[in-house]
């Protein structure tokens, strides 16, 4: 948004970040394994085509220097203020402006427009088991990650099984002493085509920016397709989504040895009911005599360990990999209340009723100045 005001010619705009650098994401997430999960030709500007990606599924310290690279060339970053938390937004009908509070009333600015731009995925959620302030080993969370801690040699009990999951469980089997997995709910995981990408298409995307185009287009169509009609309008296309759900059965039965093992990690819901991931090395991480697929559900945590079915299993680490709220939980707007034109309030919007926007960008109740 501000590459694109400034290419309007309007320089008189602020961007307010809570955190203390640019990346959202993948500033945030940084733990073993993290990477992109489309292709990565398809995860960056269509104007800002990015010649010398390593993989096909880039990792996230790559994705954030493209991040980097991109506020340093379109100059943004002077328009950024960072540690700038905005907890709450008003419309004030008298002034037609937006006054929005920073830093919980620390400072008040006004604003014509307002953009939100928070991201899909907010702030983790809070992790609700007993016991879990009393347990006296390590805890990380997917979205904290201590770099500075080893997991080397450790017991450790990993609870959630989403995207995050699926990247972090592979990486970190072969160092640990044992692996709890604790699966609420299994994830539909599809094989990933993730080879590395040769220097000679790297030096032909750089020579040919046609070329490097027409793999952009290419990679962006297919994405969008699967994504739009297979995952979010699954309901549209029920033979394809079948033919998607035999498909990665077969994979499951190629990559898990165990028929019970098999079935527990088979989802017995739609392709599309939940967000699937893609991973060559999830599955067969469950073969490993030091992992363990728990599908009990989690009782409490004790001192030193995880309880599920009334069996303690001892531990030194736990991963929370629980997930996060949406960008339309009311929650994030209870803490961070936004209050449009005649009492509109957010959070209660979105607990009533389901999302709607004019033209994606507006909502009624949240005007614009006239």
């Amino acid at each position: 948004m501000g590459a694109a005001l400034k290419r309007a010619g309007i320089d008189d705009f602020a961007i307010y970040e809570r955190a203390d650098d640019v990346g959202g994401t993948w500033r945030d997430n940084t733990y073993p394994g993290v990477g992109v999960d489309i292709p990565t030709f398809a995860y960056q500007f269509s104007y800002e085509l990015k010649p010398d990606w390593s993989r096909v599924f880039a990792r996230g310290a790559e994705v954030k220097q493209y991040v980097d690279d991109y506020v340093t060339k379109y100059e943004i970053r002077p328009h950024i203020e960072f540690a700038s938390d905005v907890t709450e937004r008003t419309w004030d009908e008298d002034e037609q402006r937006w006054r929005l509070e920073l830093n919980g009333g620390e400072r008040e600015v006004t604003a014509r427009f307002v953009v939100s731009a928070i991201g899909a995925f907010v702030d983790p959620k809070p992790v609700e088991i007993e016991g879990l302030e009393g347990f006296t080993g390590k805890v990380i969370h997917s979205a904290r990650w201590d770099h500075s801690y080893s997991l080397a040699g450790k017991r450790v009990a990993i609870i959630g099984t989403g995207a995050s999951a699926v990247q972090i469980i592979p990486t970190i089997a072969p160092e640990v002493e044992r692996l709890d997995v604790h699966q609420r709910t299994p994830i539909w995981v599809s094989p990933k085509f993730d080879p590395p990408i040769p220097d000679f298409v790297k030096g032909l995307f750089a020579r040919i920016p046609l070329a490097q185009r027409a793999s952009f287009r290419l990679a962006d169509a297919i994405t969008e397709f699967f994504l739009i009609n297979i995952v979010v309008h699954y309901d549209r296309v029920p033979f394809v989504v079948r033919a998607v759900e035999r498909s990665n059965k077969r994979f499951i039965a190629q990559q898990v040895r165990d028929p019970e093992l098999r079935e527990k990690l088979t989802p017995d819901y739609d392709f599309g009911c939940k967000r699937p991931s893609v991973s060559n090395v999830y599955l067969k991480t469950f073969n490993r005599g030091n992992v363990e697929l728990i599908t009990d559900p989690v009782q409490r945590i004790t001192a030193t360990g995880v309880v599920a079915a009334g069996v303690e299993r001892e531990v030194d680490v736990l991963v929370l990999a629980t997930g996060f709220y949406l960008a339309s939980a009311p929650e994030n707007y209870r803490r961070r209340p936004v209050h449009g034109r005649d009492g509109f309030d957010l959070a209660q919007h979105y607990e009533d009723h389901r999302l709607k926007a004019y033209e994606s960008i507006s909502m009624p109740g949240l005007p614009t100045t006239s």
